[in-house]
């Protein structure tokens, strides 16, 4: 996360916004970390080109505001953690939320 953490404000200060951090996107070389397909990039303070369909979600990962990256990292660090948990008790509860079965510190 650190490391995704110094590229994206790298590319927030050239004023572009990536609008597609997820997953297939980051690629890990070693200690190396590169963020490709800048194809849903835009450029700061112009507005959004993307269709954006109904969803708040959808808003959040597609408005052309830093914030919208800073969103979707949420998302990888959520994935990242998620991918990792494995119930106490060998079920799964769909009711209970990420808050609840994940121990998140600092």
């Amino acid at each position: 996360m650190r490391s995704l953490l110094d590229i994206v404000p790298f590319i927030h200060e050239k004023g572009i916004v990536h609008l597609d951090i997820r997953i297939p996107n980051v690629l890990l070389y070693g200690e190396r970390m590169t963020l490709i397909d800048f194809g849903l990039a835009a450029r700061l303070g112009e507005p959004s080109l993307l269709e954006i369909g109904p969803g708040e979600e959808l808003i959040r990962r597609r408005t052309v505001a830093i914030t919208s990256d800073l969103y979707a990292i949420g998302h990888f660090l959520l994935f990242m953690l998620y991918s990792t948990f494995e119930s106490n008790d060998g079920q799964e509860d769909s009711t209970i939320g990420w808050e609840e079965e994940l121990s998140v510190t600092r």
